[in-house]
């Protein structure tokens, strides 16, 4: 990079080999997005993080997040071993403006660009690339856009949760046995039945830990049980799957029933 002239040859082969480490635990997939970590600022020492995709129509860089003052630690911020592969940008590469089109005129942050938006109001952005409904080719452009800030936001949310999450994997798939959990979260909603309950129902999701902080999830009718948050139940279930959300072990399960409150 022509900006790390600071940096000694021994700091820029760490940070290669960083990458390389990184990038080899990491498929190589056709038209896949590329995460850049380039420099920002009048003197260039501000690491950053961009968004390479390949795919889109206008504005294949999109801005990402500021990492660090510092190579190394920037460097170690992205190269997780996990999610897109990663290179060293250089200033030279492309320029590292938002371009005029990327600027939201509607709603309550018109006038602004995406990356002004996230880096103010993150939840602004993952509402906007997965809910919103484009109308003209302007908006198309910014929710494509959007949609790879929330691909970047969720993958460093994912890789947060991997370090700090002590959840493990409990039970055995498709074994049926004894859980005793507290309810930490209840969201109530309606979903087409089937079988027996042919009509649309409301169901439950619950969300749990056991004693030891593992976490579990299922889903249950709501004419079945009803159960609140910080209540400890005792309940059989069979263990449909282990699978990891967002960074973090869940157990999920299914075919609850024997519910009660404990004392």
């Amino acid at each position: 990079m022509n900006t790390q002239v600071q940096y000694t040859p021994e700091q820029l082969a760490t940070a290669e080999r960083l990458i390389q480490e990184h990038n080899a635990v990491i498929p190589v997939r056709e038209n896949a997005r590329e995460l850049i970590i380039d420099v920002t600022g009048r003197r260039g020492v501000y690491f950053t993080l961009w968004v390479y995709n390949p795919m889109a129509r206008r504005n294949q860089f999109t801005y990402a997040g500021n990492l660090s003052t510092d190579l190394i630690k920037a460097v170690e911020k992205v190269c997780t071993r996990t999610g897109n592969q990663v290179t060293l940008g250089t200033t030279t590469n492309f320029n590292p403006n938002y371009p005029k089109e990327g600027i939201i005129n509607f709603g309550k942050h018109s006038g602004k660009t995406l990356t002004e938006i996230y880096e103010a109001d993150p939840n602004y952005i993952l509402w906007f690339a997965d809910k919103y409904e484009p109308k003209t080719q302007h908006a198309v452009s910014l929710v494509e856009d959007a949609k790879a800030l929330a691909e970047v936001h969720w993958q460093r949310v994912a890789d947060h949760n991997r370090e700090t999450c002590t959840s493990q994997f409990i039970g055995q798939v498709k074994k049926r046995q004894g859980f005793r959990l507290t309810v930490t979260s209840v969201k109530r909603f309606q979903s087409p039945g089937f079988g027996y309950k042919a009509d649309d129902v409301i169901r439950h999701q619950y969300k749990c830990v056991d004693e030891h902080g593992n976490l579990v999830q299922f889903y249950i009718y709501e004419d079945e049980a009803s159960m609140q948050v910080e209540e400890m139940v005792n309940l059989e279930a069979s263990v449909k799957s282990h699978s990891e959300i967002c960074g973090r072990n869940w157990t999920i399960l299914t075919r609850v029933s024997a519910l009660k409150q404990l004392a």
